[in-house]
């Protein structure tokens, strides 16, 4: 049986292609002359929504593309090749045409008129009866507004919302009459409002919300607001005409697509039985109007008010917030009579809700464009310029098991880049971010192997010498390291971005999106909590921020010698030493952290100091709320400085001094992350203020993992993060917990003698803070 598709590359008709696809063996695609290739635009589909390469790489064989003009006279093609093509029909879907309703009547007619004329004329050409299968609209409907829509009904009375319903009733009363001259057999799809919370991988698929964020986030950007975050009491308010009663109805798309494909089993099953039937595809509960209207609230700094009737006088915020497209649906009340598809399908049972959270992860991707280079990325990016120091980021996630080879790594990853969008990013010539459409995945994603049994050494060479290589400022700045032959059954993976792409904890986002198998099937992630500020609390809390910095840093480290060269020094224990201490002492294990690198810090030899240890200020990265998802990436951490009470014996008093300035800095929370509200003038200044000798004589990052990471069948037994060198500082110290382990990592320059012994010296600063012998009381309650 010859079934062909026009159309198998848009929003549903990729779906529809992977329905097809499972009941026959080959395919024929009408595709539309001079677009990209047919076949890996779908193979690129199928990879995303999990389809194993064994059935990808049969693609080729199983599809063939007729490169046609469905709205020029006979498609195109030559005589000999459209008589041919006639011949073969047995079946054809065709889903192809115009869906946006601002394009004007004509440019939509001939869209959607003119080529479903070009379809049917096609059929007429074929010896045979081929079965059409039309693609439609619920929308037919028009301005119906309340009351139940008959799945036959088809009448322009109640006249039409836009051009786009208007067209789609031309052509399925034009698909209509021929059914009736011809007596050939159709069967009519009607679905509702198509949508997908699955992000959209470039341009690969919009739906009419996402493609109505999308202009509104462009908008907002030719404003020069994007960086806008307002509480909701101090936003302008926006009236639309809409009821409150008014409710849509939305259908996840594959969820369409499966339906039809089920109605046509039906129909080539039992047979048509008309000449046309019509379908209702729809889901059985509609979606409040008041969804849609939260959606839009919570992606612009607006309120929206419905009103009755079109305001008198426009506001200036209205004129240019206009959302023409949506507004005459904010009335409808209306109920799609779906009987016919119901007896076929069953009655509606376990459907996917379509709520608010599912609204919300639908419009995520706001593909208009990349995100902005905002302040701090341009900071970071100042930054290593001119100086040894750079400011790329490292994790290393070690596997036990046979290492992939470099070209199944890339595979693997290519197959699921789409899932962390800010991978695409790359520096542009105005130095703003673009969007890179394709990726160079072997420079990307690259191998190396070190002699075999060297061990940790080896490892750490071998990091090293991958730090000191800079990422290229003409691609997306990051790569993906494979490493292997440092130990029989153990690989790593390294992940080294640009703290100009993604911070800490988004890099450890990236990362899980990256390589997990169940990262694509996870739950849509939790909003980004770290929302800037009004303006002016974020201007007084910057204010209150600096006067923290007192008092300024004795800078015990010389800035003379550094060469700018990292070396990396790592050792692991239980986390549960972690824990267990700071369940005595009722700390977080953040201020056990600290206070245990103070007690390494202060016995170590390789420290500078004069003659007693001395007091020291650590810049301790902190994201603030939930982890940010995959579509909230880049710079959100906000930087808090704590002592390091190196000069205090007691360790006891070492927990409590960290304790004390860790609550102080914690005050300050709420309005340093509004930073991103603020000029990229203000933010330097800050920063360069931030990250000076006088404030701060090392980085003390903490990150901990809560997920764990399967890579080929094998699971990550360790993590260790990799922070960059601050300027005009020798020494850097992460830790990372993963699981049952918790690795710390000593980061210095090649200046500073070796970090012999530190193992020794943190077992031994974590063996202070927690004795056999429980406290009575906590330690901070006597501070």
């Amino acid at each position: 049986m010859t079934v062909a598709v026009t159309g198998a590359t848009g929003f549903l008709g990729l779906r529809l292609v992977r329905e097809l696809l499972e009941r026959h063996t080959n395919l024929l695609v009408l595709a539309h002359a001079g677009s990209p290739d047919a076949v890996e635009r779908i193979g690129r589909f199928l990879e995303l929504s999990g389809t194993p390469r064994t059935v990808i790489s049969t693609l080729p064989d199983r599809i063939r593309v007729v490169e046609v003009e469905l709205t020029e006279p006979r498609m195109g093609l030559s005589d000999e090749d459209y008589e041919s093509l006639a011949g073969e029909l047995e079946v054809l879907w065709h889903c192809a045409g115009g869906v946006d309703p601002s394009a004007g009547i004509e440019a939509l007619r001939l869209a959607n008129v003119t080529t479903t004329r070009t379809v049917l004329d096609l059929l007429d050409a074929s010896p045979r009866t081929p079965l059409l299968h039309y693609v439609s609209s619920a929308f037919v409907a028009g301005s119906r507004r309340e009351g139940v829509i008959e799945e036959d009904a088809l009448d322009d009375l109640p006249g039409f919302e836009n051009a786009y319903e208007r067209s789609k009733h031309e052509a399925e009363t034009a698909v209509r009459a021929w059914a009736d001259e011809t007596f050939r057999p159709v069967v009519v799809h009607r679905p509702s409002l198509m949508i997908t919370d699955a992000p959209a991988p470039g341009e690969l698929w919009s739906h009419p919300l996402l493609n109505l964020v999308r202009a509104g986030k462009a908008q907002q950007r030719r404003m020069r607001l994007g960086w806008l975050r307002l509480p909701r009491w101090l936003r302008p308010t926006v009236r639309l005409v809409g009821h409150e009663d008014a409710r849509l109805n939305f259908i996840p798309v594959a969820h369409a697509a499966a339906a039809m494909a089920k109605i046509a089993d039906s129909v080539a099953e039992h047979g048509p039985a008309g000449v046309v039937q019509t379908y209702h595809v729809v889901h059985g509960s509609d979606v409040p109007v008041q969804a849609v209207i939260s959606v839009l609230e919570k992606n612009f700094p607006l309120r929206v008010k419905l009103v009755p009737q079109p305001p008198h006088r426009m506001r200036a915020i209205e004129r240019v917030t206009q959302v023409s497209s949506l507004e005459p649906y904010l009335s409808h009340r209306r109920t799609f009579d779906d009987a016919r598809a119901r007896a076929v399908l069953g009655p509606h049972g376990a459907e996917t809700p379509i709520d608010l959270d599912y609204l919300l992860a639908s419009v995520r991707t706001v593909g208009t464009g990349p995100r902005r280079l905002g302040p701090l990325d341009r900071v970071y990016l100042d930054y290593d310029a001119g100086h040894p120091n750079s400011a790329e980021l490292g994790g290393l996630l070690r596997f036990a098991g046979r290492a992939p080879s470099v070209e199944e790594l890339r595979e693997y990853v290519a197959a699921r880049v789409a899932r962390v969008p800010d991978l695409s990013l790359a520096l542009s010539s105005g130095r703003d971010w673009e969007r890179r459409e394709e990726l160079d995945l072997s420079y990307h994603v690259r191998e190396i192997a070190t002699v075999g049994g060297t061990g940790d050494i080896g490892l750490r060479s071998v990091v090293e010498d991958v730090l000191g290589q800079r990422l290229a400022r003409t691609e997306p700045l990051w790569q993906l390291w494979l490493v292997h032959g440092y130990r029989d059954g153990e690989y790593t993976v390294l992940f080294k971005p640009h703290h100009a792409l993604l911070d800490g904890a988004s890099a450890e986002e990236a990362l899980y999106r990256l390589l997990d198998d169940e990262a694509a099937e996870s739950e849509a992630p939790k909003p980004w909590s770290g929302r800037p500020r009004v303006l002016r609390s974020v201007m007084s809390g910057v204010a209150r921020y600096l006067r923290g910095f007192r008092p300024v840093s004795a800078r015990p480290f010389s800035a003379r010698g550094l060469t700018g060269e990292r070396r990396v020094w790592w050792t692991t224990v239980g986390s549960e030493h972690l824990h267990r201490a700071a369940r005595l002492h009722r700390v977080t294990v953040n201020e056990i952290y600290l206070a245990a690198l103070s007690g390494m810090l202060r016995e170590w030899p390789g420290m500078p100091w004069r003659t007693v240890p001395e007091r020291m200020w650590a810049l301790v990265p902190m994201t603030v709320g939930s982890s940010p998802g995959p579509d909230e990436l880049g710079n959100h951490s906000v930087p808090l400085r704590v002592e390091l009470p190196c000069d205090e014996p007691d360790p006891l008093k070492r927990l409590a001094r960290v304790r004390a300035s860790s609550i102080e800095q914690k005050n300050v929370i709420g309005t340093t992350r509004g930073m991103r509200s603020l000029p990229t003038w203000l933010v330097r200044l800050t920063c360069a203020l931030t990250f000076s000798r006088w404030h701060v004589d090392l980085m003390a990052g903490n990150s901990r993992w809560t997920r764990k990471v399967d890579l080929f069948g094998a699971e990550a037994v360790g993590v260790v993060s990799i922070g960059m060198l601050h300027r005009d500082r020798p020494i850097g110290v992460f830790l990372g917990t993963h699981g049952e382990t918790a690795s710390l990592c000593v980061v210095t320059d090649s200046a500073l003698p070796a970090s012999d012994g530190l193992d020794h010296l943190w077992a031994a600063a974590l063996d202070e803070l927690a004795p056999r012998v429980r406290a009575t009381a906590p330690v901070w309650a006597a501070a």
